[in-house]
């Protein structure tokens, strides 16, 4: 799968809309990652309204791409469907990198901004949203055209293999 090694991090996006179809496309995606036990605890909130976004970039600045793309997509655990919270951070992070596979296959930019595990980072960020109080933020996706090409780059580390006899 060659989005694996092509997907990178953009931080910089042309502000042309996403159509509802990719939007739809790349939610998909993230509900077919796996999840412990198959609950599937998790909810997706698309982030569109530009005041929103600029008070969500203005409690981290790390989220500007948010700005910059015009368009999110947060991921978000449910406790009330998952029996163990700290699953919660593994089941999201599956999603969240489907999500980033998909919209590189789809020709989209995007970038993984993160919440968890910072509880207090969770917490601002749920009232903030005005989240139910079982609704825990744990990610969120800038996601729209990039204004260039990131190159490709292989990562492979031989260092970072052991064989354990």
């Amino acid at each position: 799968m060659k989005e694996i090694y092509t997907r990178r991090s953009m931080r910089k996006f042309t502000g042309v809309p996403v159509s509802e179809d990719l939007i739809h496309q790349v939610i998909k995606a993230g509900m077919n990652a796996p999840s412990g036990k198959n609950l599937q605890p998790w909810h997706f909130y698309i982030l569109k309204n530009k005041d929103l976004i600029h008070r969500i970039v203005a409690e981290n600045s790390v989220r500007k791409p948010l700005e910059a793309a015009g368009f999110g997509i947060m991921i978000c655990g449910d406790l009330s469907i998952a029996d163990n919270p700290y699953y919660q951070f593994i089941n999201c992070a599956a999603a969240t990198q489907n999500m980033l596979l998909e919209a590189e296959s789809l020709g989209l930019a995007a970038c993984w901004l993160g919440i968890a595990p910072r509880v207090e980072d969770c917490e601002r960020m749920r009232v903030l949203c005005e989240l139910p109080e079982h609704i825990l933020p744990m990610y969120m996706i800038a996601l729209g055209y990039g204004e260039y090409k990131k190159e490709s780059n292989d990562r492979f580390l031989e260092d970072r293999v052991h064989l354990l006899d």
